[in-house]
């Protein structure tokens, strides 16, 4: 390994120290004017296409943007991919079932054929992204572009992911230290929560009070013929459009989600999501300024970073005989460096870049896979029949009334407390191969332990009913999209 690595690296640390308040403004609606004019009907063309193909498109790259800018910033280092003796993000126990690659390469190598090394990866995601929302009913919001890719790729970023059993205020704290309100948290859950499914593997009626009719149907499912590999709609209204029902499906705690229903619980968030559900118009106005806020989180602009020739490798990766690494790196020597910056810009190459901490050791989380993207005939099916169960029965329904205010806010916020620590009580060991949820699972009906889920796509909790199965989940990440069902 090159000797000069670690003082380079270092340098590039400091400079990007400063990057989150500076980058942004960087960023410019037409900065592809005149090096690439068609980039946005080039990714436009592709995501219809793949809208019109699978509508649960919208859920696959909301997840993926969240889980890529969330980490470390909106810099397409997700989408590398691991060596034999280099890990990478894509391999968190977060990231396993993020889905979406595939369609972010089909962008790429269109916009290579018509503008080779001009547009990153990291822009090609939020744009895509952005396109999918649209077409799922949600806003049209702002996307400037001038993001370039990282020179970097650490799985222990994405290790670093909440979890879908994570307590209100702890998520709230992370929320905060990336620059947002109490109010973006919510508005980008109500979002990012309105499309997708949680497979009932990861589903947990008695984590957090639940509508006792829709407890019923959802056990009623996940008990059937599918079982674990059944998959609930996270919301059984319009499961596939972005859409402000959130609001109203947590304040009647029919979300298969914990963190869901622990939102409309906390003290904190309670108020919001009321205040929210009585201005559903102002839904679309909301989540479109979130939106734009995300996409622009800790991005790479000017002269780091690299433009990739493909997503999914650095254009001078750096191989090591030093033995495993949680770090993926490219080559720091400008002269080496394959993407310049824009044309437009007249700015050269640069040897900076951002830096990644690198923490020693970690495994990789067990892997967990929800469901993926295709929406089958038994998840219409639940559908259908958690839309038609929304009566709640009064007097069953009063234990849970009685618990969910019991306490006010210390109370509330104790109950929360005490879901979040549940999923850091066990670590699964490190896998490297697709292992499908139902081979990696334990055996249904017996308890499983769990692990740091992403909450968007997965219930949370654990214990339960004799008769029932105990749920959980293992390494999956918060989310913002829930988990599509393949």
């Amino acid at each position: 390994m090159d000797t000069r690595l670690p003082l380079l690296l270092l340098l590039a640390g400091v400079v990007a120290a400063a990057a989150p308040l500076l980058a942004t403004a960087q960023l410019s609606a037409d900065f592809y004017s005149s090096t690439c004019p068609n980039v946005e009907k080039v990714v436009s063309t592709v995501i219809e296409r793949k809208f019109k193909e699978d509508p649960t498109t919208s859920a696959l790259l909301l997840r993926l943007l969240f889980h890529d800018c969330f980490a470390n910033g909106c810099d397409a280092s997700i989408l590398i991919d691991p060596l034999s003796n280099q890990s990478a993000e894509k391999e968190a126990g977060p990231n396993i079932s993020v889905k979406g690659y595939d369609i972010i390469d089909e962008i790429k190598t269109e916009l290579e054929k018509e503008c080779p090394q001009v547009v990153s990866c990291a822009d090609i995601v939020a744009l895509s992204t952005r396109d999918s929302v649209r077409l799922a009913g949600g806003p049209n919001y702002d996307v400037p572009t001038g993001r370039r890719d990282s020179l970097v790729s650490n799985r222990e970023e994405g290790d670093s992911l909440p979890g879908p059993d994570i307590a209100v205020p702890k998520l709230m704290a992370q929320f905060s230290e990336k620059g947002f309100s109490a109010d973006e948290m919510v508005v980008l859950l109500a979002g990012g929560h309105s499309i997708g499914k949680a497979k009932c593997f990861f589903i947990e009626v008695d984590a957090a009070p639940i509508d006792p009719t829709y407890r019923s149907n959802i056990t009623a499912f996940c008990d059937g013929k599918d079982g674990d590999k059944g998959a609930v709609p996270l919301d059984p209204i319009t499961p596939d459009v972005v859409d402000p029902n959130y609001f109203e499906l947590v304040m009647d705690k029919k979300m298969p989600l914990t963190i869901d229903r622990l939102m409309g619980m906390d003290a904190r968030t309670k108020p919001i999501v009321e205040s929210m559900g009585k201005k559903t118009d102002q839904f679309d106005a909301t989540f479109g300024k979130a939106m734009t806020k995300l996409s622009g989180m800790k991005v790479i602009t000017g002269k780091d970073g690299e433009i990739r020739k493909s997503c999914s490798e650095f254009n001078n990766p750096v191989n090591t005989d030093d033995g495993p690494s949680v770090i993926r790196i490219s080559s720091l020597n400008p002269e080496e460096m394959m993407g310049s910056f824009a044309p437009a810009t007249g700015k050269s190459p640069s040897a900076a870049s951002e830096s990644r901490k690198v923490a020693p050791g970690g495994a990789m989380e067990e892997r967990m896979a929800a469901g993926e993207a295709k929406t089958d005939a038994s998840g219409g099916a639940m559908a259908e029949r958690l839309a038609a169960g929304e009566a709640k029965t009064a007097a069953a329904a009063s234990e849970d009334e009685n618990q969910a205010a019991a306490g006010g806010a210390a109370g509330d916020e104790a109950a929360a407390e005490e879901e979040g620590t549940k999923s850091n009580k066990k670590k699964a060991e490190r896998v490297t191969a697709e292992v499908p949820a139902d081979e990696a699972a334990p055996a249904a009906k017996k308890p499983r332990a769990m692990g740091g889920q992403s909450f968007s796509m997965a219930g949370a909790g654990a214990g339960g009913e004799p008769a029932k199965k105990s749920t959980a989940m293992k390494s999956q990440s918060f989310s913002m999209a829930g988990q599509p069902q393949q």
